[in-house]
């Protein structure tokens, strides 16, 4: 591969002077704002022209103009300029301390930490929440400060403590249950249409544990990837469904859902708040960590 002559570099410094020079329209306008003097950015011009071998500018009156060929070449790096501005904003924000990043998984960012963010921004109005979806599939790609993750708790270069247990117990919409004999026991769940989450293998573990016969053959029903589609088909009455209490709470106590059985399961697996093991946390950050341990331990239920 050829590598460019330095000599064929653009001159950053002459292109910057004539994107300034070009949109506030004067010489001394561009002079101030660059903190230069006059007289430099009359010779940065001179040498971008002498760069790209054309006339950029011309003398009007007392002043400069562009010629046809600056307005054209002015909206060609016009586009680059702005990209170039709003990435470097957009990093010394960061840099400056004020926003920190969360990566959550989407059913519990929408249930469980979005209605509560209102209060944490009122107790911390200097700092601005950044919120991502974790990427539970590739858990190695999350590059936010702090994530809230679901599994069994131990992730590579991650520091986890339990936030939220992952027993499940079944929950329905009561429009699934109208015109059907009144559920009398695990046996009549069965006979309901089911929603799955991820796997059958969920539903077929709970009537195990609750000493229903119950195989692959008769587990029908659609299979969702998460657990915010596995939410959202159960409120319109779908199927039922195997949720946590805490994450659909708010449809239980608005009558979206009820719960057919107190009897719960637990596969092991639960949401951990994790933290990077490779660097410090920011001081930031560690009073959003604070926080998430108060509303936690705030939401415990009562034994």
């Amino acid at each position: 591969m050829k590598l460019a002559h330095e000599s064929d570099l653009l001159p950053l410094n002459a292109a910057k002077a004539f994107e300034a020079f070009a949109r506030l329209g004067s010489v001394t306008a561009a002079a101030d704002e660059l903190g230069l003097t006059a007289s430099a950015v009359s010779h940065r011009l001179a040498q971008l022209e002498e760069f790209v071998g054309t006339k950029l500018t011309e003398r009007r009156g007392r002043g400069l103009a562009l010629t046809a060929e600056g307005r054209e070449y002015l909206e060609s790096i016009l586009p680059a300029f702005f990209l170039l501005r709003t990435a470097t904003s957009q990093l010394r924000f960061r840099a400056s301390a004020h926003e920190i990043s969360i990566s959550a998984i989407p059913l519990f960012a929408v249930s469980w930490l979005i209605p509560r963010l209102a209060g944490f921004s009122r107790q911390n109005r200097d700092i601005d929440v950044r919120v991502t979806y974790a990427q539970n599939r590739n858990y190695s790609s999350d590059a936010a400060d702090i994530s809230v993750r679901f599994g069994a708790g131990a992730w590579l270069g991650y520091k986890s403590e339990l936030v939220l247990s992952g027993a499940v117990v079944p929950v329905a919409s009561p429009a699934l249950l109208q015109g059907r004999d009144r559920l009398s026991g695990e046996e009549t769940i069965a006979g309901l249409p089911l929603i799955h989450d991820e796997s059958r293998d969920h539903w077929l573990n709970w009537f195990r544990a609750a000493g229903v016969r119950a195989d692959h053959q008769h587990l029908s029903g659609p299979l969702f990837e998460d657990g915010l589609l596995v939410r959202a088909a159960a409120v319109s009455g779908l199927g039922a469904a195997l949720c946590r209490l805490p994450l659909v709470a708010d449809d239980i106590t608005h009558g979206r859902l009820v719960v057919l059985s107190d009897r719960s399961l637990d596969d092991g697996r639960s949401y951990y708040l994790c933290t990077r093991t490779d660097r410090e946390l920011p001081q930031m950050s560690r009073r959003f960590v604070a926080w998430m341990r108060a509303e936690r331990d705030r939401h415990q239920p009562e034994s």
